[in-house]
Parts: structure tokens; C-alpha cells; sequence
């Protein structure tokens, strides 16, 4: 199972003006996939270097796998920055090799290759990466995290700048690797992302941390779809879901990506048209966001 993060006021800064984060105390369950969004220059970066020890804290302390930061093992943390480089004259398999062979505990070829794998890169073991593209560079950087077998891997916009294939490829990976037990933690400004991918998100800003169920979003969120055709049998065409309410040619049902694919899958197959449709209430980017505003307004 993945560590365990415990923050307890947590305090830092780059000048005595300008502090980033300020009794700053949460806890991130093993297991879990946490989402860490905020405004630009809010202190998610910062937070990552302070868990990955290589900032100090002035104040205050973290523990992950119930030890301090500057005493963790070697790779108990595994990190994809927000902008990676990579030497494109090396192969993948040989880049990996190479950079396992700094660890105190090398990866064996088997290893690696299962590595490989994870990441969908079977296929271009022998590729330079400077023929790789984006998507792919993102992905290798997760293989390089890998090598240590960390039980946190911390992804600093793993999504940024990719394609709707790309992306979806990246959240395979992620949720593959999350059900290996590896804690995750992932900074991100596309929060719809953060929604769908995350177990918990916390919301940084003025240097204190908000917690979020994603979950707690989509329970408020309602459906409403009116459709045309005096002919249509709409509570026979939807009898089997009970969370479905039928009045006339309206179609009223809590939000959830399964359902709402459901019910989207058979209004096509019957060939119904829609004349309106809304999803009402607030999703987890207007939460965030009207946070963030209320705090700015009573600043």
C-alpha cells in the first residue's frame, strides 16, 4: 500500500515578505489519488519540493511512510516535473538502464521491461527519444519515476499538453498504477481532469489547504433532457433505472458519467431528438472556484 502524507504546520517561505505557505497542516491517505490545485504561484511546486526534501521547511514538518522527508529511503518518492528533459540521444531502454544504475537498488532487464510496459512503450525499447513525442516523453518520465519503486508518485501536470489519445492513455497508466497501492499525487489546472481522476482534492491557496470530495460534486449535479416526438415510450425505454424521472417528454436523473453515458447510448439507438439539455448544480470547478473568489473578497 502507498505512504501516508501528514502535514503539520507546515510553514515557508522565499523572503520574509512573501510567505508561500503558512501553518499549513492536511493529511493525504495511503492509496489515494489526491488532486492539488490552485492559482499560479499558490505553492504547489513548493509543496511537492518540500515533500520530496529538497526544500525545508521553517516550520513545522512532513512525514511520509511515518518518516520525515530528509530521512525517507532512496526513491520512496517518485516525481514527474511539469517540464521534463531528456538527452534524445539515448535509446529508452538504454536511458533506463542508465539511470537505474545510480540507485543503490538497481532494477534488473525484467525489471525494466515490466516498467516499460506500464507505460505503454513496449515497441520502442531501441527508439532515440529524441524521435519521441510528447505524449510518449510524459510516459518516460513516468518510467524514470518508477525505476525506485516508490510507494508516492507525485505528477506535476501530467496532461499538459496533450492530445485527447494522449490524455486518455495517461489516465489508463495512472489508475493502473494507483491499483498497484501506490499513493499518487497530482497538480493540475484542467480541474474537469482532476475531477474524474482523483479520490480527494485539496484547493491551495494564500498558503492553507482546502479539502475536496470530488464525489461530494457530482451528488449535487442533476440532468435534465427534453426530447421531441409525441410517439416516444419514455418510462418503457428507461423502466430498468430507477434514478430516472419521466414527466411527459422530459427526462430528469442525477449526474454520473456511467448513467448519463447510459441514457445518452439509448436516446441515440432510438433515434430521439433532444430539444434542451442541462446539467445543473455545481461540479467540482465552480466549487473550487467560488472558494478561491471568497477567500480573494474577504482578503
Amino acid at each position: 500500500m502507498g505512504g501516508q502524507i501528514i502535514i503539520e504546520n507546515l510553514s515557508y517561505s522565499y523572503s520574509r515578505n512573501k510567505p508561500v505557505l503558512q501553518e499549513f497542516s492536511g493529511a493525504i491517505p495511503a492509496g489515494s489519488i489526491f488532486g492539488l490545485v490552485g492559482k499560479n504561484g499558490s505553492g504547489k511546486t513548493t509543496l511537492f519540493g518540500l515533500i520530496l526534501g529538497m526544500l525545508h521547511p521553517e516550520e513545522g514538518g512532513i512525514r511520509v511512510l511515518d518518516q520525515d522527508g530528509h530521512t525517507l529511503p532512496p526513491g520512496a518518492v517518485g516525481f514527474l516535473p511539469e517540464r521534463p528533459y531528456y538527452h534524445g540521444e539515448f535509446r529508452l531502454l538504454e536511458y533506463l538502464k542508465h539511470l537505474t544504475s545510480f540507485s543503490l537498488q538497481p532494477c534488473n532487464m525484467r525489471e525494466i521491461e515490466k516498467i516499460i510496459e506500464r507505460v505503454a512503450l513496449e515497441g520502442y525499447e531501441k527508439e532515440y527519444l529524441r524521435g519521441f513525442s510528447k505524449g510518449m516523453l510524459q510516459r518516460v518520465g513516468i518510467a524514470q519515476a518508477l525505476l525506485q519503486r516508490p510507494c508516492v508518485l507525485i505528477l506535476d501536470e501530467p496532461m499538459s499538453g496533450l492530445d485527447p489519445f494522449g490524455q486518455k492513455l495517461m489516465r489508463e497508466i495512472i489508475h493502473k498504477i494507483h491499483k498497484e497501492g501506490t499513493t499518487i499525487l497530482i497538480s493540475s489546472h484542467n480541474l474537469y481532469e482532476i475531477e474524474r481522476n482523483t479520490t480527494l482534492v485539496g484547493v491551495l491557496h494564500r498558503g492553507k489547504l482546502r479539502i475536496l470530495d470530488p464525489k461530494e460534486a457530482k451528488t449535487y449535479r442533476s440532468v435534465y433532457i427534453q426530447v421531441e416526438g409525441a410517439h416516444i415510450d419514455l418510462k418503457t425505454m428507461f423502466a430498468d433505472l430507477s434514478s430516472v424521472v419521466i414527466c411527459g417528454h422530459s427526462i430528469t436523473f442525477p449526474f454520473s458519467q456511467e448513467l448519463y453515458g447510459q441514457i445518452m447510448l439509448r436516446i441515440c439507438k432510438a433515434n430521439v431528438v433532444i430539444r434542451h439539455l442541462q446539467i445543473a448544480g455545481d461540479d467540482l470547478e465552480s466549487i473550487a472556484l467560488n472558494y478561491l473568489g471568497e477567500d480573494d473578497e474577504h482578503a
